[in-house]
């Protein structure tokens, strides 16, 4: 766990200074890292206030929901509660999802008006 965490806070710190250099970037250019393989962009936007939990699906993806939602209270004071994931949190969460389509490291992170979902097939791909 406490490797865990060490990752969780680089990545996070990573962030930070990624997205202190967004204006110096290409208006293209979003701030992830790892890097997307494949982006898509489109119009809309998603109103971070509206979000109130982060949801998982299974003990492992429960680890990650804690321990993503420790470091974003710690590195934003934004506090957002680790809840089992059901239909009622479409709209208002950030939602770990199996996903059995994505490789070991792969994830899919989908960002709209519906909300944020990370899909995974393993703990790492929802780590990244």
């Amino acid at each position: 766990m406490k490797n865990f965490l060490t990752k969780t806070r680089t990545c996070l710190i990573g962030f930070c200074l990624l997205w202190l250099c967004i204006p110096m970037m290409g208006a293209d250019v979003l701030p992830l890292i790892p890097y997307p393989s494949q982006v898509e962009r489109h119009d809309g936007t998603l109103s971070v206030n509206r979000l109130q939990c982060i949801t998982y699906t299974s003990a492992e993806t429960r680890q990650l929901a804690e321990g993503f939602a420790a470091e974003l209270t710690k590195a934003s004071g934004i506090a957002l509660r680790v809840v089992k994931d059901t239909p009622k949190h479409t709209k208002t969460a950030i939602r770990l999802l199996a996903d059995s389509k994505q490789p070991t490291e792969g994830y899919t992170l989908n960002i709209d008006a519906q909300g944020v979902r990370i899909g995974a097939s393993t703990r790492a791909g929802h780590f990244y």
